[in-house]
């Protein structure tokens, strides 16, 4: 069994942040998926 731990926040000054990117996937079949991330698309086998 895993645990895990959450912390909820208040405020999150002083840390350095990435900029988000967003993920959206596609699936066409079982062995084919098309996977958008950010502006870019690739294909999964």
């Amino acid at each position: 069994m895993r645990l895990t731990r959450r912390f909820i926040l208040k405020t999150i000054d002083g840390l350095n942040l990435s900029s988000p990117i967003r993920y959206e996937r596609y699936y066409i079949n079982d062995n084919l998926r098309v996977q958008k991330k950010g502006n870019v698309f690739e294909k999964k086998f």
